[in-house]
């Protein structure tokens, strides 16, 4: 049968359900965030991943820093290479090896990524024949943790050019807030973009130069809230310009800091006015006010920005799901 849909629950969670442990996993692109969401989902799972288009294409800095990340988190669970000679593999295969069951494997067109696995139309089917190993031939390896990777792969970052969006005309329904945020009006400076390098600047005051008292970053500041709750407000002038600079609302995606934090997030509210730490948006909270020098919970003014030396975040688009947010100084 030829799977088309459900892919993560076919080729993962009905196998680890059935008692499956270890998957083997040749991918020609592989993304950190889905593998921390399979690793986190099944706590049992053992997971060998090659990452097969190093070689031909190089690797964002950000992915191989996450990378790192998760193989020292999950060292027990999490081996990652990369295949690091031409030509690049662009195969992709899942192979469960259990001595004590039948070996499952499903080959097709989905790379181990969340929109291999559910944001793109991708095909798997089972199909598993005793020349396994050939599938997994012809590859030259190095762990992602190796000292002498940076040798062999060829590790890029972000090159920025500015395209300036027009903000003039703009409107409450251009920002998309509701009417007791009505005069929270964040406008996008700027929209970024090149191969690499798109990015928007997000304000984090309103048109008065203040900060919202009760939205954005003072989101929690209500009765029977965790004040640390917050958001960074989108203005509808954003997906106006480029309705697919985001992700799809609530697609979980990767913010990469540039003080080193990783940050899994989604688009939330009505019209994706607002970026959100995923699992709880008090996370978010608790890291501005941290930058700011300013304890859990409290009360974000203008002039804690002004004293910071900054009051917007850039965010750069490096891939459909890792983006990297700047709030240095």
């Amino acid at each position: 049968m030829y799977l088309i849909s459900d892919l993560e629950n076919q080729v993962i969670a009905i196998p680890y359900a059935q008692g499956y442990r270890h998957l083997r996993v040749l991918s020609g692109y592989v993304s950190p965030i889905y593998v921390e969401r399979i690793l986190n989902t099944y706590k049992e799972l053992h997971l060998e991943i090659t990452v097969g288009m190093i070689s031909v294409d190089g690797l964002s800095i950000w992915h191989h820093h996450y990378f790192l990340n998760l193989v020292n988190r999950f060292h027990d669970r999490l081996e990652i290479n990369y295949h690091i000679k031409r030509p690049g593999n662009h195969r992709k295969v899942y192979y469960w090896n259990e001595s004590s069951y039948k070996e499952i494997v499903f080959v097709g067109s989905a790379n181990f990524t969340l929109n291999g696995f559910g944001g793109q139309q991708e095909i798997l089917i089972e199909s598993t024949f005793a020349n396994i190993e050939e599938a997994f031939g012809g590859l030259s390896l190095i762990s992602c943790d190796n000292p002498d990777v940076e040798d062999y792969v060829s590790f890029y970052s972000v090159s920025p050019r500015r395209i300036e969006v027009p903000t003039t005309n703009m409107t409450n329904e251009d920002y998309g807030h509701e009417i007791e945020d009505s005069s929270l009006v964040s406008e996008a400076i700027n929209t970024i973009s090149n191969l690499y390098g798109e990015y928007v600047d997000l304000s984090l005051i309103d048109r008065t130069g203040e900060v919202p008292k009760r939205s954005g970053l003072n989101w929690g500041q209500r009765d029977k809230r965790n004040r640390n709750q917050a958001y960074i407000p989108v203005p509808q002038s954003v997906h106006k310009a480029d309705s697919t600079f985001f992700p799809h609302s609530a697609m979980p995606f990767l913010i990469l800091t540039d003080d080193g934090e990783h940050l899994v997030c989604v688009m939330a509210q009505q019209k994706r006015k607002a970026i959100e730490t995923h699992e709880n948006n008090s996370i978010l909270g608790a890291y501005f006010r941290r930058r700011l020098g300013l304890e859990n919970g409290a009360f974000v003014e203008a002039e804690d920005l002004r004293r910071y030396g900054r009051d917007s975040v850039r965010i750069y688009r490096i891939d459909d799901e890792t983006y990297y947010l700047d709030f240095s100084v």
